[in-house]
């Protein structure tokens, strides 16, 4: 983090005083065998379905209306 700071880059100033707030969670990250790992992939499982389902509504109604179409005679 020292060599950093030499940089003098603002990004990496910010991503180094980041991880000085949080350093008791950085080392856990690194002694600890548990992660929030299987958490993570449910959460964005869910998500995916959710995006797949915003646009079924659309589809279904219009396939429901060119069903009900009424075909002009002649």
């Amino acid at each position: 983090m020292l060599k950093a700071r030499e940089f003098n880059i603002p990004e990496l100033n910010s991503f180094v005083n980041g991880i000085k707030r949080d350093i008791d969670s950085v080392k856990n990250s690194f002694t600890s065998r548990y992660s929030n790992g299987l958490l993570e992939g449910m959460i964005n499982k869910v998500k995916g379905i959710k995006r797949m389902s915003y646009g079924g509504c659309k589809r279904t109604t219009i396939l429901l209306t060119k069903s009900h179409k009424k075909i002009p005679q002649e």
